[in-house]
C-alpha cells in the first residue's frame, strides 16, 4: 500500500480500522459498457473509507450457469474495467484497461500511491466490457456465456480527532478486542 497521510480534511486521523467493500456483477460474453449497480458501489456509513488499492477477480460460467473448470487463463486479458470516483467524476483509469493491465500479480491487486477518501454517499463507477472468449478447452469443449467480475476495494475506515472521535476509536477497539469499553 502507498502513503498514510496523517490528517484528512484538517483532522488528525487517530485511528484506521481495516475495511474492505466488495461488488460484484454476472454480464454476457461480448458485452461492451455493463454498468455495475451504483448501490453497490455506494460507501453508506459514516466514517470515511481511504481506499488503498482494490483486487479484480474474474469466474467464467456455461450455458447452465456452472462454473467451468479450469478457467482461463486468457481471462484478465478479455475483460476491461473503466473505474470512476462517483462524488468527483474523476476517472480512476484514464480509459478502459485490461484487467491484466492493472494488477501486478496473479491475484490482480492493485494498489495506490496515493489513497483515495471516499465520504458517506460517495463511491465508484465501474464500467466492464466482455470480450468474444473462445470456448474453454476441457473435454468436452465448453462454450463461455457468463463472466462474473468481482471487485474488492481494499482500505481503512478512518476514526478522525475531534468530537467523540477517541471514544468511538476506543469501542471500536475493545470491540476488535473483545473487552469491555
Amino acid at each position: 500500500m502507498g502513503r498514510f497521510p496523517t490528517h484528512y480534511k484538517g483532522k488528525e486521523i487517530v485511528f484506521r480500522l481495516p475495511f474492505t467493500m466488495g461488488v460484484e456483477t454476472t454480464v454476457g460474453v461480448s458485452t461492451p459498457n455493463s454498468v455495475f449497480p451504483l448501490t453497490d458501489l455506494s460507501h453508506t456509513d459514516n466514517p470515511p473509507f481511504e481506499v488503498h488499492g482494490l483486487i479484480i477477480r474474474a469466474t467464467t460460467y456455461d450455458l447452465n450457469g456452472d462454473m467451468i473448470e479450469p478457467q482461463q487463463t486468457t481471462l484478465p486479458c478479455d475483460i476491461q474495467v473503466r473505474i470512476t470516483d462517483a462524488s468527483t467524476s474523476i476517472n480512476l483509469t484514464s480509459r478502459i484497461h485490461r484487467v491484466y493491465d492493472l494488477g501486478k500479480n496473479d491475484e490482480r491487486e492493485w494498489t495506490w500511491d496515493e489513497p483515495r477518501t471516499i465520504e458517506k454517499t460517495g463511491g465508484f463507477r465501474i464500467t466492464v466490457d466482455t470480450g468474444t472468449m473462445a470456448a474453454v478447452s476441457v473435454v468436452p469443449p465448453t462454450a463461455v456465456v457468463f463472466v462474473r467480475v468481482e471487485i474488492t476495494f481494499l482500505g481503512y475506515k478512518l476514526l478522525l480527532a475531534g468530537q467523540d472521535a477517541c471514544e468511538t476509536a476506543r469501542r471500536k477497539v475493545a470491540g476488535i478486542m473483545g473487552v469491555a469499553a
